[in-house]
């Protein structure tokens, strides 16, 4: 069952950067448990290379100010429409609670800004910001704003690097509109202490796959050389997370998942003839081909590999990590559930 949270509208034809005064106004107001909704609206009919580079951006901005917050995308492909003081979940059958759908019984979130269809064109796209911006004299907002822009200088400098290696994209371009819609669709990882990067890998696996997911999640047996491996979150406790946001984003999924345990062992993606396509950052990519390699000598079709930004990415190689934030909670006596 979905929590209730905040709703924000956003389309892909605006930058993400303009929603941050709204992300952190309910960053600040949330409880851990609670959620940010944000209906993208303008994505069109499955999801694209110019989308999942959006969405790059949007949790490229959260995980710089508040990578813990559950920021949940709706996509009206997906299974959900747009609505002002409430969102309706697409129907399915079968649902436990009597078909009734995801979230319709139960979140009627606070509306953070006005809906992009209701915008007047002559008041610019900062509009619809204006009814509930945080002030941008305040610190909290000027970090945020600070954030924003450097989120969009990187997702800038990413596209320049496309462009200049491929020679194909137009200069402005973010990325040839290639459909990304796939039966069968596989993703991997740890998923400890669900953050921005995560759920930008989740969330793109979910809005890629038409009917069915594999999740594989890295057993405990394999982390125990983790900083702070004690504090780690169960295997239960990260697949069910995983698997939960992924039904959230898209709610007729079919969601399965599995231990990874044996990392010399061939994984489900690679075993799977009917799989299609397998998510990856660029940081795993190479597992990715490794996983294609197989396939190939097994005589099955090589998987489309969908590859996502890494989320605080720096220029010395960091970036957002599951290991910082058991590092906070050290630090501060929590246990991170």
């Amino acid at each position: 069952m979905a929590a209730a949270g905040y709703l924000v509208h956003g389309s892909i034809a605006q930058p993400p950067k303009q929603l941050a005064p709204l992300l952190s106004e309910a960053a600040s107001r949330q409880v851990p448990a609670s959620r940010v909704y944000v209906l993208v609206e303008g994505a069109g009919d499955c999801a694209t290379e110019p989308l999942l580079e959006w969405l790059g951006q949007l949790y490229g901005l959260v995980g710089a100010f508040a990578p813990r917050l559950d920021v949940v995308p709706l996509l009206p492909f997906a299974g959900w429409t747009p609505g002002v003081a409430t969102v309706e979940a697409a129907q399915r059958s079968g649902d436990r609670d009597g078909g009734r759908g995801g979230l319709a019984m139960l979140m009627e979130p606070r509306v953070l800004s006005e809906p992009p269809a209701a915008v007047s064109a002559a008041t610019g796209a900062s509009a619809a910001l204006k009814a509930t911006a945080v002030a941008s004299s305040t610190p909290a907002a000027a970090a945020t704003a600070a954030a924003a822009a450097a989120v969009a200088a990187t997702a800038a400098a990413a596209r320049q690097e496309r462009q200049d290696s491929s020679g194909k994209a137009a200069a402005g371009a973010i990325a040839v509109d290639e459909q990304l819609a796939f039966v069968h669709v596989a993703v991997g990882g740890t998923f400890d202490r669900l953050h921005a990067g995560h759920r930008l890998l989740l969330a793109a696996t979910a809005l890629c796959a038409t009917q069915l997911v594999y999740v594989g999640v890295t057993a405990d047996e394999l982390l125990a050389k983790k900083a702070h491996h004690d504090l780690l979150q169960s295997l239960e406790a990260r697949t069910t997370a995983a698997a939960d946001f992924m039904s959230s984003v898209r709610p007729a999924l079919t969601v399965t998942t599995g231990a990874l345990r044996d990392p010399s062992a061939p994984t489900q993606a690679e075993l799977d003839p009917d799989m299609q396509a397998l998510v990856v950052s660029r940081e795993t990519l190479s597992g990715g081909e490794a996983i294609n390699s197989g396939r190939r000598a097994r005589g099955f079709e090589e998987l489309r590999l969908v590859v996502v930004s890494l989320v605080g990415e720096q220029p010395g190689g960091g970036k957002l990590s599951s290991t910082a934030l058991r590092e906070q909670d050290a630090a501060a006596g929590r246990d991170g559930g």
